[in-house]
């Protein structure tokens, strides 16, 4: 099961990066120019990539740039929701609900049985 990103944290780097990148054109700085265009970068990253995998062998986060992964081993079964938080074995946080798409938590959390 894939879950992604929340697409407001998306949706609002790219706003962010938007409004840089006039007051880059206004300006003429370069240095706004290139902040704008890494904001923006990031902005559709989030939009466009996973944030996590759960699968039967555990759950692999998934890195915003690159195949960087990391990955916490363990059944499904040992994963569970609590108050807005994906925990793991040993109590390990491994996500939150509000960097989550609201559809793809729900299903995590219907397949988990938690809320």
């Amino acid at each position: 099961m894939i879950v992604r990103y929340n697409p407001v944290i998306g949706i609002g780097l790219v706003v962010v990066s938007a409004i840089n990148l006039s007051l880059a054109v206004v300006t003429g700085s370069v240095p706004v120019t290139i902040s704008a265009l890494i904001v923006g970068t990031m902005g559709v990253l989030y939009l466009r990539r996973p944030w996590f995998v759960l699968a039967p062998t555990g759950i692999v986060l998934k890195a915003l740039i690159g195949p960087v992964t990391t990955d916490h081993p363990g059944p499904s079964a040992a994963f569970r929701i609590v108050g807005g938080r994906l925990v793991g074995p040993g109590d390990k946080t491994v996500a939150h609900k509000w960097m989550a798409h609201g559809d793809d938590w729900a299903a995590l959390a219907k397949r988990l049985g938690g809320s």
